[in-house]
């Protein structure tokens, strides 16, 4: 049987695959706290094993979505998804906390070929308004799992050790291989191309304002979301003392809150522009950061209700931020959805690594940033969409608008 013969089985696959990077960090978020006791590491060197995962993730993201419109999707998929199985098991082995750094940078160049290409599939398979319909499913499915892994790492806390997540993390990575096996290619493989002539698609997106712009500000405004990825265990366990899995289920509250963001996008749609939606996301950014700032440091409720309007809009602005740039790379798509996902993360890296430093205060600090990225975010996009010329008419009978800049 094979996958591509069943919507249901391909946008479920598709699911999986840009699950991966959720799944590799946030199922052991509970035990980084233990791990630094474990290892006698800081908090900075201990969330290095997150941030050494994204950043070769969104590296690696770039090369394997651009090979993959030279090679096709299922090549890609394969390797990438062996070196992930690979790089997991070894981690599950490793001696100290050095060994786990440069193991999980290996682990996530493994993985950085599932969003890029999942993303790409969806553009390969589905058009129009039935393309963006189902992004808005991937992309509340999708945060489904920050739900669940935390959860399901703190009941493997139960009964092992930090290094049984890892062991999952591999299985999980040899079902998604295997799956692969019953996948048909849907890429138009251009063989014909050189290599240089495949990256140099990246140069011609770069050089596309209509993509370039709005690429930016989607980038800047992922900024808080890794950042809450990279200072959570720390803000619930360390600061407000409480147990791995009771900030599991604090975590996952304000994950389940991303789940309502696209299909309040579907909603908000019939009456209102892209345009104005987006803007709209960006705003409650902003006040979650006021919020944050003003009663984030008085209780884990308190703190996990201010956080709810920035996860809001982070997940609001997804599905048109995906469809407004995939619009973009309408021949060369696992370009367009690689270079998306390294801007993304990359930029999203640097949330996580500014949360890790040494404040006295990590709650303001996120309150703070959470306010400068939104008012900042607010601030350009009307100028980035400036630069994208909508080829449909939205029109309040339509679920979901179609945007082509």
């Amino acid at each position: 049987m094979k996958i591509n013969n069943h919507k249901f089985l391909l946008i479920t696959y598709v699911i999986l695959l840009t699950t991966v990077p959720i799944v590799s960090t946030d199922m052991y978020l509970p035990a980084l706290p233990k791990m630094m006791t474990l290892f006698g590491a800081p908090l900075e060197l201990v969330n290095l094993t997150l941030a050494m995962f994204f950043i070769p993730f969104a590296a690696s993201s770039l090369i394997w979505g651009t090979l993959s419109d030279k090679y096709g999707r299922k090549p890609i998929l394969i390797i990438s998804l062996v070196t992930y199985i690979v790089a997991s098991a070894l981690c599950v082995v490793a001696g100290n906390i050095y060994q786990l750094i440069l193991l999980r940078a290996f682990q996530g160049t493994g993985g950085g070929a599932a969003v890029a290409v999942s993303v790409a599939i969806v553009k390969d398979v589905f058009e129009g308004r039935e393309r963006e319909r189902v992004l808005v499913y991937l992309s509340s499915l999708m945060a489904v799992a920050p739900v669940v892994a935390p959860i399901i790492g703190a009941e493997i806390l139960r009964f092992f050790s930090w290094r049984g997540i890892f062991a999952i993390f591999s299985l999980f990575g040899t079902v998604l291989f295997l799956g692969c096996l019953f996948f048909t290619e849907t890429a138009v493989k251009d063989s014909e191309k050189s290599i240089l002539d495949t990256f140099g698609n990246l140069r011609i997106l770069v050089r596309n304002p209509g993509f370039i712009s709005p690429l930016v500000i989607f980038s800047i405004a992922s900024i808080p979301t890794l950042m809450f990825v990279g200072g959570a265990s720390d803000i619930f366990i360390t600061h407000f003392g409480l147990s791995e899995q009771a900030f599991s289920l604090f975590f996952g509250f304000n994950a389940a809150i991303s789940v309502i963001g696209p299909f309040a996008y579907i909603l908000m749609a019939r009456y209102f522009s892209t345009e104005s939606i987006i803007g709209a996301s960006f705003f409650l950014i902003a006040a979650s950061g006021v919020w944050i700032i003003l009663s984030g440091d008085q209780g884990p409720v308190l703190f996990a209700l201010a956080a709810v309007p920035g996860a809001l809009g982070g997940s609001l602005n997804r599905p048109p931020s995906m469809n407004i740039l995939l619009e973009q790379g309408k021949r060369d798509t696992g370009t367009a959805s690689s270079l998306m996902n390294f801007s993304f993360l990359t930029t999203g890296c640097i949330g996580m690594f500014f949360i890790s430093l040494a404040w006295t205060n990590r709650i303001f600090i996120f309150g703070l940033t959470c306010l400068i990225v939104g008012l900042l975010a607010m601030l350009f996009w009307p100028r980035a969409w400036k630069r994208c010329n909508p080829s449909l008419v939205q029109v309040a009978s339509e679920v979901v608008p179609s945007v082509s800049c």
